[in-house]
């Protein structure tokens, strides 16, 4: 499974622009998804285990799990969210001193800002200044 799932990475890795990546993934990624999803089916694995929990698992989501062959836009994985989720989850101690609802929703805005000028380039630092100055 794992050399299946490699050879997904591997056309995202060979493209060069968003429109190579949209015609590598209809030409090499749909086969490389045909292939998982044949194993998946046809692989057998003792019930109650977890990797038949795995397959259940991925097998029952496969629809959602593909969407990115039709949208060069919608990454291979997630590991970037999951990345920029992981200040607020370790700070969460600090967020015990926001003493109030509002603190912690100004708390959960300023991650997102910041979180999603990263996400489009921006410098996140020069933003946040630019909004503090609006509000001092």
């Amino acid at each position: 499974m794992l050399d299946l799932i490699q050879d997904l990475f591997a056309v995202e890795h060979e493209a060069t622009t968003r429109d190579e990546l949209a015609k590598l993934r209809k030409e090499k990624s749909v086969p490389a998804l045909a292939r998982i999803r044949e194993f998946l089916t046809t692989t057998k694995a003792i019930p109650g285990t977890g990797l038949h929990g795995a397959m259940k698992y991925t097998a029952n989501r496969w629809t959602g799990l593909t969407l990115f062959v039709d949208n060069p836009d919608i990454p291979l994985t997630n590991n970037e969210t999951e990345s920029g989720q992981r200040g607020p989850v370790v700070g969460r101690k600090n967020f015990y001193g926001s003493h109030s609802v509002r603190g912690t929703k100004v708390s959960a805005f300023f991650y997102s800002l910041l979180e999603t000028a990263k996400r489009c380039g921006e410098n996140p630092a020069l933003l946040t200044y630019a909004w503090v100055g609006k509000w001092s």
